[in-house]
């Protein structure tokens, strides 16, 4: 049975707050395809449509294993940095673009709200799902903003996780949902990005949202993933024992396999403002 004790959530915020709660590396990378065959082509598509490709300088923050570092270098004439908090994602990030024969990226081992030490002005920012694991995601966003040059923009992508739904109603879906809350900082941080940037005194040039549909068992598979990577945390929040999370994970194998359900993921707010 999923333990539901607040005050046990409560007193744990201040640990899992600042720790990411999934997989990196090798052991991330199934979740992270799976997750980018969900975003990207979208992603990309507003990147573009920003004006990526007149950029001389670009900063992927958060690039985890680089794939969409490697699909902006496609689009940018300029030199294109992912950074990265995790040593295992830079290494990672560094073989995916060898293996692709990438040679106009640059990957740093180097955090968010660190970005001073770079001593670089960037023409474009970018970052997908960091802030919802930040505690102080205005701290990372004031980097970002002190990084950019006069004219750069800044490109945040975050989810809304409340809004996700599924149609018929779902027990195994709703305990997905209250453990997507339980081991997030802000599970709807996606709502507050138009409002941040506002404070940051950017000029908002566009804001969408994007929310895929789960069609198939590869695409649901993400729901699995998320359960499976997620063991340590809702244990340490008090969510669920180990041994509640492996059941957990035999519901949502099965529920994955069902057809009958119409299941929106994450949606996605993506905003470009300018300094």
């Amino acid at each position: 049975m999923i333990t539901e004790n607040k005050e046990k959530n409560l007193k744990s915020v201040d640990v899992i707050t600042s720790k990411y709660n999934l997989n990196v590396g090798e052991r991330g990378e199934k979740r992270l395809k799976v997750l980018g065959g969900l975003y990207n082509n979208n992603s990309i598509e507003f990147i573009r449509e920003m004006g990526v490709e007149n950029c001389n300088m670009v900063l992927d923050v958060a690039s985890g294993t680089g794939e969409m570092t490697c699909k902006i270098s496609k689009l940018s004439l300029g030199r294109v940095i992912g950074i990265d908090n995790s040593p295992e994602q830079i290494s990672v990030a560094k073989k995916n673009a060898d293996n692709l024969n990438i040679e106009s990226v640059e990957f740093i081992n180097v955090s968010a709200e660190e970005l001073s030490s770079l001593n670089i002005k960037f023409d474009l920012i970018y970052c997908r799902f960091l802030l919802v694991h930040l505690r102080d995601p205005m701290i990372a966003l004031k980097s970002m903003y002190d990084s950019l040059a006069i004219g750069g923009k800044l490109i945040c992508e975050e989810a809304t996780s409340s809004i996700s739904f599924c149609y018929p109603p779902s027990t195994v879906f709703d305990k997905w949902l209250k453990l997507w809350d339980a081991i997030r900082a802000d599970y709807d941080i996606g709502l507050k990005l138009h409002d941040a940037f506002r404070k940051l005194n950017l000029k908002i040039e566009k804001s969408i949202v994007h929310q895929p549909i789960l069609s198939n068992e590869e695409e649901k598979s993400i729901l699995l993933y998320n359960v499976l990577e997620s063991v340590a945390a809702a244990e340490r929040v008090g969510f669920a024992t180990p041994d509640e999370m492996a059941k957990f994970a035999d519901d949502m194998r099965e529920f994955c396999k069902e057809d009958r359900y119409f299941i929106g993921y994450l949606r996605n707010t993506l905003i470009c403002g300018k300094k």
